[in-house]
């Protein structure tokens, strides 16, 4: 028999709520009972699912007023690419001669599902394999305290990077990051490190530089 998990309600709202922020204007004011009311849930998942938001730096709480959407800005994202830039080429660095066959493997299908949710413009699926791309190297680094780091780097600018990404599949007919994701697999596959650190820090650059268009410049 099959046992049927239903996935918790706070769990479900955050996640559906996560999908309203990015659909959503930055400084957006974002009501609790509202939300609750279009989820058709009570207040309380919701409100556990805004504190989860709150602390991953996806919504901000003024007292006695509610939520809104972070208003990101150019130097935020400068920051946190810094940040991103530091921590993946040092993992890349110390994982890759311990990548093997399985490994590469595993980066090849999460490039041809991201390439495949892309091309069906399922863009929080793209999204999804781009961050297991990603993470891949911090899984075989082994450090569950960097790896959770970088997993609230990336929540942290999931907004930006996911509207970025959102215009790139209405402004182009083919998404540079993936393209820059290949490049960095030719690499991987030819042997060559400071090849694939070029890469790595190249995308990674080219990341900033569409989500600080994104913004417009705002400072």
């Amino acid at each position: 028999m099959i046992i049927k998990v239903e996935t918790p309600l706070r769990e479900k709202a955050y996640n559906r709520i996560k999908e309203i922020i990015i659909e959503e204007d930055q400084e957006t004011h974002i009501s609790l009972r509202k939300t609750a009311e279009k989820l058709d849930m009570s207040i309380t998942p919701v409100r556990e699912a805004f504190q989860s938001l709150e602390r991953e730096g996806l919504l901000n709480s003024i007292p006695n007023i509610g939520y809104f959407i972070p208003n990101y800005t150019k130097n935020d994202v400068i920051e946190i690419f810094q940040t991103r830039e530091c921590m993946e080429i040092f993992v890349l660095d110390k994982v890759f001669n311990k990548l093997n066959e399985e490994d590469i493997k595993s980066i090849e299908y999460y490039l041809e599902k991201q390439k495949d949710f892309y091309d069906k413009n399922d863009i929080f699926k793209h999204f999804e394999m781009d961050e297991k791309f990603h993470l891949i190297f911090f899984n075989i680094y082994d450090n569950s305290y960097l790896t959770q780091l970088i997993k609230k780097v990336r929540e942290q600018y999931a907004i930006i990077i996911i509207k970025s990404i959102k215009q790139s599949m209405i402004k182009e007919k083919e998404a540079k990051v993936i393209e820059e994701h290949y490049e960095i697999l030719e690499a991987l596959k030819s042997g060559d490190k400071n090849l694939t650190k070029k890469k790595m820090l190249e995308h990674i650059e080219n990341a900033r530089n569409r989500a600080v268009n994104i913004l417009g410049g705002r400072r």
